[in-house]
């Protein structure tokens, strides 16, 4: 899917990189460091101004 031209950009490709970063953790449930690379990336998408480094966890 991400060879097709509709998965290149915009909601296609942020639906993409969300599954992608769920089979990632479904296959190494470990290395959530590179899944959480590919949800910032999905979110990048929509919320071109999202900086993961403002989220704050308690």
């Amino acid at each position: 899917m991400e060879a097709l031209p509709e998965f290149q950009t915009g909601l296609h490709k942020q639906r993409l990189l969300l599954d992608k970063s769920i089979l990632h953790l479904h296959e190494y449930p470990d290395d959530y460091e590179t899944a959480k690379v590919l949800i910032d990336e999905a979110i990048l998408l929509s919320i071109p101004t999202f900086n993961p480094n403002d989220i704050l966890f308690n």
